[in-house]
C-alpha cells in the first residue's frame, strides 16, 4: 500500500474522530451532550436534550465527514492514484473514527449510524436510498431508532456487495455492522427489558 493511501485512511480515521455533535453544541452555548441523555454525542441524545437546533447541524455533519473521505478517494481512484478499492477503507477508517475518536482517547464516540450513511452515499447512490428507505420504514414501524439503525445498517451490508461488486465490501460493511450492534449492546438490552426509548414525531425545539 503507497503512502498516499495510508496517509488517506489515517486522514480519514481523524476526519471521523471530529464530534459534530461536541461543535455544534458549543456552537449554541450548550452542555456537552456526553454528559446528558445518554451520554452518546449523536444525533438522537443530542435531539432530546436541545432539539433540531442542535440535531439537524450534528447529523448533517457526521454524515458529510463520511462522505467527504469517500469521496476524495474515489476522485484518486478514478485516476488511478490509489487502489480502487481505497474508498470502502476510507469508509471504514471514518466510521471507526466516530466510534473511537482519536481527539478524546479512543472514548465518548457516537454510534457511528450517520457517518456509515455518508459513506454508503457517496460509494453509491442506490446504497444510500436503501439505508435511508430501510430506515424509515423500521422508525415508522417499530418507534425506535435503535431497531431502525440497526435494520437498515443489516441491509446494506447485505447488498453492498451485489451493488459494488466487491467481495472486499461483505467484510468492510458486515464488519462496521458488527460493530454497531456491539456499539447499541445497551439499547439492545433495553429493548429486551422494554425500557428502549421510543420516539416522536413531534417537533422539538423549533
Amino acid at each position: 500500500m503507497s503512502m498516499i493511501s495510508i496517509a488517506l485512511i489515517l486522514a480519514s480515521y481523524l476526519l471521523g474522530s471530529i464530534s459534530c455533535a461536541i461543535i455544534a453544541c458549543r456552537i449554541l452555548a450548550v452542555s456537552n451532550p456526553r454528559y446528558g441523555g445518554s451520554g452518546n454525542p449523536g444525533t438522537s441524545n443530542v435531539l432530546r436534550l436541545y432539539g433540531w437546533r442542535a440535531a439537524l447541524p450534528t447529523l448533517g455533519g457526521d454524515v458529510l465527514k463520511g462522505s467527504l473521505s469517500v469521496l476524495l478517494a474515489a476522485w484518486l481512484a478514478r485516476r488511478g492514484v490509489v487502489p480502487h478499492l481505497l474508498p470502502l477503507f476510507c469508509a471504514a477508517a471514518t466510521v471507526l473514527g466516530h466510534i473511537y475518536p482519536a481527539y478524546s482517547g479512543l472514548r465518548h464516540g457516537g454510534k457511528g449510524v450517520a457517518t456509515l450513511f455518508g459513506t454508503l452515499c457517496a460509494l453509491h447512490w442506490m446504497l444510500g436510498l436503501l439505508f435511508m428507505g430501510g430506515w424509515l420504514a423500521l422508525a415508522g414501524l417499530s418507534r425506535y431508532v435503535s431497531v431502525a439503525s440497526l435494520g437498515a445498517a443489516a441491509c446494506v451490508s447485505i447488498a453492498a456487495p451485489l451493488v459494488l461488486r466487491e467481495t472486499a465490501a461483505a467484510f468492510i460493511y458486515g464488519g462496521l455492522f458488527l460493530l454497531l450492534l456491539w456499539r447499541h449492546r445497551d439499547n439492545l438490552k433495553r429493548l429486551k427489558q422494554g425500557t428502549e426509548n421510543r420516539f416522536s414525531l413531534k417537533p422539538i425545539g423549533f
